[in-house]
């Protein structure tokens, strides 16, 4: 009995201190608005800091567990049985992962090459402001799970029958059928596009239809508004797979 209450306190402390450092990681990272970069943060949390968290709760609770009611006294007696037991916790952690992941789909659009990219045009309405420098315009994709900005490259801004157009690419890396991009340009509006994409999207060769903007939020708003006409902006897309050229 007190090998098992030792190890069931260490299995609980693992799980409960790696989901709540990964999850208040999140939070926090949303909070101060931080961009994940190719999934760098969502790694970051769930590779470094959750494990990490997870240890420290395993190493806390397992002496307590066997030292509860006085059943284990001594510095030695307790670290020998500390280290036995969150031996066990670090064979069966893994091993709950590997089930878990055998047993339910991947929350990955893939697991076995690059992921694929959101190729995507903003069409702006006339006389609209962009700057040239594109440190200052962000196109950011949101969903559910993660952030990403679009990699603005060499010919991201051009100009089309009077109107400004920006193209960009975004890698998509989670299965979800929540995506909206937003566009952020100085002293204007933040348009927001929902995308009508499949959770698992399938690639394109060309451009669907152009989409309008939904929503748009002023600076500082917390709720968004619909745009005015002279604020109209529209987009369009297309999922193309990494290994086949844009």
């Amino acid at each position: 009995m007190l090998y098992l209450r030792a190890f069931l306190a260490g299995l609980a402390a693992a799980v409960l201190c790696y989901g709540a450092a990964v999850g208040g990681g999140l939070v926090l990272a949303e909070w101060l608005r931080v961009s994940d970069h190719e999934g760098g943060l969502g790694l970051g949390l769930a590779f470094f800091v959750g494990p990490s968290a997870a240890l420290l709760g395993m190493v806390v609770a397992i002496p307590l567990a066997l030292r509860w009611r006085g059943e284990v006294r001594g510095f030695f007696a307790t670290l020998w049985r500390t280290v036995v037991v969150g031996a066990a916790v670090l064979a069966v952690v893994p091993a709950g992962i590997l089930g878990y992941e055998l047993l339910t789909p991947s929350t990955y659009i893939t697991t076995s090459g690059p992921e694929p990219l959101l190729d995507l045009e903003i069409r702006l309405p006339p006389d609209a402001f962009v700057p040239a420098d594109p440190k200052l315009v962000t196109i950011r994709l949101d969903t559910d799970k993660s952030q990403h900005d679009a990699v603005l490259q060499e010919g991201w801004r051009r100009s089309e029958d009077g109107r400004i157009v920006l193209s960009g690419q975004i890698p998509m890396y989670f299965r979800t059928a929540q995506r909206f991009v937003s566009l952020r340009l100085p002293l204007t509006p933040d348009r927001v596009f929902p995308l009508k994409l499949r959770a698992d999207p399938r690639g394109a060769t060309e451009f669907g239809p152009w989409q309008a903007a939904v929503e748009v939020f002023d600076p500082g708003a917390e709720r968004g508004r619909k745009p005015k006409p002279e604020e109209a902006a529209e987009i369009r897309y297309r999922v193309v797979p990494r290994w086949r050229p844009s």
